[in-house]
């Protein structure tokens, strides 16, 4: 599954800017984040492909320190989420 955000270089805006977004602070602390995530990958992806895999394209936030350690973070938690242990998250340079 792939996804394409407005983004800054420390965030994803879910919604619209300044509104709802993905951060290292909200994989943290904003239950209802993580469990969007949780959601989406539960309902969204087959779980039982080994190559399951969750993209953010085309942002700003790729180019900055903060894509790599969000997408660690973000494996980290879905890897807690039943059958998600190889679901991968990648936001990659364009």
């Amino acid at each position: 599954m792939a996804m394409v955000l407005h983004s800054s270089e420390h965030e994803l805006f879910l919604v619209a800017p300044g509104e709802a977004k993905l951060s290292l602070r909200t994989m943290v602390g904003d239950d209802a984040v993580r469990g969007f995530f949780r959601d989406l990958v539960t309902d969204c992806l087959d779980l039982d492909d080994w190559s399951a895999r969750l993209d953010f394209l085309a942002t700003y936030m790729a180019e900055q320190f903060h894509g790599g350690m969000l997408a660690k973070e973000l494996e980290k938690m879905l890897a807690g989420t039943e059958g998600a242990m190889g679901c991968q998250v990648a936001i990659p340079v364009n």
